[in-house]
């Protein structure tokens, strides 16, 4: 009897090719988690040599956001862009941004929250003399 597939076979193939497609959705999910976090620790390190820039040079920083993109500037010696396009919000706490002082001291304390779907994430500037905190 070879006339075609049995009806168990064809049953048995749709549940292969189902399993297949749920672990391929999966796995691109979690690539974009991994490239959200990659960029948020990215921008940390990008904000932390702001920071020893700022030391080393003896002027204050500051940090601003603006259309979903994140101004560091140093007195008019220092300037530097990231773009968060694919990120929902990026959001700073202060309506005059943040600022770090060339002691290592914070300028304007506060906080830079990344969200991006389901998860959000933090690199807080505490009130004193401080290095960086992602949260």
């Amino acid at each position: 009897m070879d006339r075609g597939f049995l009806l168990i076979e064809l049953v048995l193939s749709l549940c292969v090719l189902a399993l297949a497609q749920f672990a391929l959705l999966s796995l691109i999910g979690n690539i974009t988690k991994i490239e959200f976090k990659a960029k948020i620790e990215s921008t940390y390190f990008n904000l932390r040599e702001v920071q020893f820039y700022s030391l080393a040079t003896d002027r204050d920083a500051d940090i601003i956001v603006d259309n979903n993109s994140l101004l560091m500037s140093i007195e008019n010696i220092y300037s530097k862009q990231l773009s968060f396009s694919n990120l929902n919000t990026v959001v700073i706490n202060r309506s005059s941004g943040l600022g770090l002082k060339s002691n290592l001291n914070t300028k304007y304390a506060g906080t830079i929250k990344f969200d991006f779907n389901d998860i959000s994430k933090k690199i807080t500037f505490p009130v004193g003399l401080t290095l960086l905190t992602l949260k």
